[in-house]
């Protein structure tokens, strides 16, 4: 099903969009050069984290180098899973889109493992409670404040809790949950969508999610988003700006009208719809719905990597 965004477009249009994508293939072969097109989920992985995994509180602390091999050991994970641990995503790679493999995989994957290691794209896990083999976990984004490692401060607005169950050192949740995709600095958000389901954020829904603990619970590893889904609407409301560099998106300005589509209304210039991006690879078909609303299917893998500190929230 192609979009309606591309029903009637003219020779103009179509010639800008041509353009689009050929400058977002291009980005890959330059890494320095600014795109100004669509800023959009799942990332690759990304070598060389920063961070070092320990606990919270109470307990040793261990570097993460001591469980970098991603063996799951079925020994001591009941135990060392912490209320008050947080764990912050290493890696957030797409896998599919609508159960098949759109060509604007490796693009996004690309440009989002940037923003992973930049430490402008932060997704949190926090464990907020156990019962049991019942396990809560708050996930939360942060901003970006700046190129410290643990220089950035969480946006509670984009807190949604998960219900997992654990087994020895997995962990599943069976009934689906949302995340909301934050990226950017508190003054400059990556994604624009002021009057959106989630402000400046994409909201992924019917979220299931499955990953194991290493045996001293540094890492969460194997994650799987076994199923997701962004909503057709949430895609069409949603701008991004696709820059490396985050002050080069320069802000979102509320008198802006709108681009030449008549979208991102709010923004400014440099962002540019997801919907849009994402048909201009290829025509999304629709295969999942939220809602009873047409939404796009999502598959991804992730890993997290346990904090030494609490981070905190933005003032």
């Amino acid at each position: 099903m192609i979009s309606s965004l591309h029903r009637s477009a003219p020779y103009h249009s179509t010639r800008s969009m041509v353009m689009l994508s050929a400058c977002l293939i291009t980005m890959l072969a330059c890494e320095n050069e600014i795109d100004t097109t669509a800023n959009i989920l799942p990332t690759s992985p990304i070598a060389g984290e920063a961070e070092e995994a320990g606990v919270v509180s109470g307990g040793s602390s261990t570097t993460a180098g001591d469980s970098m091999s991603g063996e799951v050991v079925q020994e001591g994970c009941m135990s060392c899973v912490e209320v008050g641990a947080w764990y912050r995503f290493t890696t957030l790679q797409l896998n599919s889109i609508d159960g098949g493999s759109h060509p604007v995989i490796p693009v996004l994957n690309n440009l989002w493992a940037g923003d992973v290691e930049a430490h402008s794209l932060n997704v949190f896990f926090e464990i907020k409670a156990m019962d049991g083999d019942q396990i809560k976990i708050g996930a939360m984004n942060a901003a970006w404040v700046s190129e410290e490692e643990d220089d950035y401060c969480l946006l509670p607005e984009t807190a949604i809790e998960f219900i997992f169950t654990q087994s020895e050192c997995s962990i599943a949740n069976s009934e689906p949950a949302g995340i909301n995709i934050y990226a950017g600095s508190q003054e400059i958000p990556k994604n624009c969508s002021p009057e959106g389901e989630a402000q400046n954020a994409i909201p992924v829904r019917d979220v299931l999610l499955e990953a194991d603990f290493t045996e001293d619970c540094a890492e969460l590893i194997n994650g799987s988003v076994r199923s997701a889904a962004i909503k057709r609407s949430a895609l069409e409301e949603t701008c991004s700006c696709l820059s490396p560099v985050i002050e080069s998106c320069q802000g979102i300005d509320p008198n802006f009208e709108g681009n030449m589509f008549g979208e991102c209304g709010g923004c400014n210039t440099r962002y540019n719809s997801l919907s849009r991006q994402l048909n201009t690879f290829q025509p999304l078909t629709w295969e999942c719905q939220v809602d009873g609303e047409q939404a796009v299917c999502l598959e991804a893998s992730f890993d997290a990597r346990r904090l030494s500190f609490t981070p905190s929230v933005c003032p």
